[in-house]
């Protein structure tokens, strides 16, 4: 998170409670499509992902704008406890990168 906290113009970072442990690490994008950077990551090859498949209609997208927005803003970064500290670094450079455009 200490790495992350330089993008929070634009990456939306989740609270650090203690204890908190992250089998995919949900980011949201502020500036920017979600799938523009998960493209971009994997160009660094970095698997990042969209979280969740969009299940909103063209009729649900507008009566939901919410979840629509949710849809196409997070990105779900791969960092969980048994990465090596090189993966996480990899990881979080190829975010950075990506975030930043």
């Amino acid at each position: 998170l200490e790495r992350l906290a330089g993008l929070s113009e634009n990456v939306g970072l989740p609270d650090d409670g203690p204890g908190r442990v992250w089998y995919r690490f949900a980011e949201e994008m502020r500036d920017g499509s979600a799938e523009q950077v998960v493209l971009a990551m994997r160009r660094f090859g970095v698997a990042a992902e969209r979280p969740v498949s969009c299940w909103l209609t063209n009729r649900m997208s507008k009566t939901l704008p919410i979840a629509m927005r949710a849809y196409r803003s997070i990105v779900s970064l791969p960092l969980y406890p048994d990465m090596t500290p090189e993966e996480r670094q990899r990881a979080v450079t190829a975010f950075e990168k990506a975030a930043r455009g």
